[in-house]
């Protein structure tokens, strides 16, 4: 066999199962689990320190066992704005969707403690 043809060879069978691994790796979902160990170790490289002045409130099981299962009455929302509106922050984000009905009262609540919050930001 003549060199070229061997190395046309070579090069054919190198390409086949460098394809074959690739659709093995994307089919097996192995590809994004360590691209996104590889991003969470980069990403802890150059990560800004939190700002002292910023305060992240988050629904924990704590939180759960304290106040009830979920979902909770809007009226426990409408306690937390007028919480704090008291501290007066800059902006808040509230990022809770409120799907399920609330009682008419509870909603009227929730809207007045939303209202005193003038940097109130909602996702939707």
């Amino acid at each position: 066999m003549k060199l070229r043809q061997r190395l046309v060879l070579e090069w054919l069978a190198v390409a086949f199962l460098a394809s074959l691994v690739v659709l093995i790796l994307i089919h097996w979902d192995s590809i994004s689990r360590f691209d996104n160990l590889v991003y969470d170790q980069l990403s802890e490289i150059d990560r800004p320190v939190p700002q002292p002045d910023i305060l992240i409130v988050q629904i924990d099981e704590d939180s759960l066992a304290a106040f009830g299962k979920w979902p909770w009455p809007r009226n426990r929302h409408a306690e937390l704005f007028e919480q704090l509106a008291k501290g007066k922050p800059k902006a808040i984000g509230f990022d809770i969707l409120l799907s399920e009905p609330g009682a008419p009262d509870d909603d009227a609540q929730l809207a007045r403690a939303m209202a005193i919050n003038s940097g109130l930001f909602l996702p939707l």
